[in-house]
């Protein structure tokens, strides 16, 4: 209390008032930023009609020590599915109208509620249990999904066992709108194509919000960089390139995104398998004459188990705001081929991680969540680490089977020093350009089988004495 106050007691009075509302306003201000922070601004789509569907999945420990590839439904299961639907329904504090149940199909036994306003559907998939519910605008997705993961930790399930993920199913997100009038890949082709090329090129998008070496040919999130697919998924893209740019403005929003993903299914069908990085499966049903009740929607499967709904809202912001760039008017984005060396760098964590700073600088992104998801991936404690040179080598992500067997040489380079080949146990490997704290780096992936061949030859010629 000052002195004038404890003197005159309205000026006491006064005084806390002006506090009481400083305090007020300041608590507002905090507020407007933390919801600034968590839906981010968008300028090129209508983010109102569109609807985003999450698959979140849960496991505990016993489904990741007994379940198989193809194992669905086992005893345990069973009745974790069922408390965990009653979990749900304690935390919604409502009970649901109705119940569907399956517990003993072959193939995804399932618990569906059906509440007044709401649908909640639990499958038993290997290794975990998904929960899926009627798809949210950005605006509602993390309310909805709070008592969905609070009743999760209720039966004691966990978004994964093993760290980032690994076995843990897939924080899949599913795009669409409310109807095909406010289908926003309806309404932009141009973007879808964009979306496409452009998650193609940045490791970070691709890798950094995955599953922990979940990458390769046999992974939830297969990518295109084999020199076939990328041939192919660039004559796909010339060929609709060409046909829009003499396309006249309705050829171009009756016919552009039919015209695109027949492309697609003519050179590069494999976006139209389940385990692609964004898998294009329900998408046809945009292009067909009409209305439909088909599910039309582009599914993203380069995510992690999610930890919350508060990481759920994140993503689903990263997503829009990829789409919100992608569809700036007259934006097209450059294809671009990338050597082996290069798709081997993509899966160092230092490359990774400086290409998270290029994308949030041209998304103009700013979500301490997701700098906080990718850092994970890319400093997970787990990688192994050692000193080199003047620099580091650090474990480097691979393929699932062969986890550890790469690693990524990252050395620091002087002013004005041209990009080198680094030199390694014989061998040459052509560097990426990394910059950390204003300095520049070379950083290099050096796979397993180069390095066992350079020992191998090594011990060698120390053998013949050469």
């Amino acid at each position: 209390m000052t002195p004038i106050a404890r003197r005159n007691p309205a000026c006491f009075f006064l005084t806390m008032g002006n506090l009481l509302t400083s305090m007020l306003l300041s608590f507002i201000l905090f507020t407007s930023l933390k919801v600034g922070a968590a839906i981010p601004q968008f300028h090129n789509i209508q983010i109102d009609g569109i609807l985003i569907g999450h698959e979140a999945t849960f496991q505990d420990s016993e489904m990741m020590a007994n379940d198989q590839p193809m194992t669905f439904s086992t005893p345990h299961k069973r009745e974790k599915i069922e408390a965990f639907a009653f979990a749900i329904a304690k935390r919604r504090k409502e009970l649901p109208q109705d119940i569907k149940r399956n517990l003993s199909a072959a193939f995804k036994p399932f618990v569906k509620m059906q509440f007044a306003q709401e649908t909640v559907a639990l499958t038993m998939e290997p290794g975990c249990v998904e929960a899926n519910q009627s798809p949210k605008s950005i605006f509602e997705i993390r309310k909805a999904w709070t008592p969905i993961f609070q009743a999760a930790r209720d039966v004691n399930l966990a978004n994964d066992v093993y760290r980032l993920g690994t076995f843990g199913g897939g924080g899949h997100f599913h795009v669409g709108g409310r109807s095909k009038a406010e289908n926003p890949f309806w309404l932009n082709p141009l973007m879808l194509r964009n979306v496409l090329v452009y998650t193609h090129q940045h490791p970070s998008l691709l890798y950094g919000f995955s599953e922990a070496y979940d990458m390769g040919r046999f992974s939830s999130i297969r990518a295109l960089h084999s020199q076939f697919w990328q041939r192919q998924f660039r004559a796909a893209i010339d060929e609709f390139d060409s046909w829009y740019a003499r396309a006249t403005a309705n050829e171009r929003s009756d016919k552009g995104l039919g015209f695109l993903l027949r492309q697609l299914q003519d050179y590069c069908p494999i976006f139209f398998d389940h385990d692609v990085f964004i898998n294009l499966e329900h998408s046809m049903a945009m292009a067909r004459p009409g209305t439909t009740n088909e599910k039309a929607t582009v599914e993203w499967r380069n995510f992690r188990p999610l930890e919350n709904p508060d990481q759920v809202e994140a993503v689903a912001g990263l997503i829009l705001k990829v789409m919100d760039k992608m569809a700036e008017p007259g934006f097209v984005v450059p294809f671009r081929m990338f050597s082996g060396q290069e798709v081997l760098n993509f899966t160092g964590p230092a490359t990774t991680e400086y290409d998270w700073q290029l994308v949030k600088a041209e998304l103009a992104l700013s979500d301490p969540r997701l700098d906080e998801m990718l850092l994970a991936y890319t400093r997970n404690s787990n990688l192994k680490k050692r000193s080199y040179r003047d620099g580091k080598i650090q474990e480097a992500y691979s393929e699932l089977a062969r986890r550890g067997a790469n690693e990524e040489i990252v050395l620091p380079l002087r002013k004005g020093e041209p990009l080198p080949v680094i030199q390694y146990q014989g061998g040459g490997y052509v560097a990426a350009e990394i910059v950390k704290n204003g300095r520049r780096f070379a950083a290099a992936v050096i796979p397993q089988d180069k390095r066992k061949r350079a020992r191998s030859c090594n011990e060698s010629l120390k053998k013949t004495g050469s």
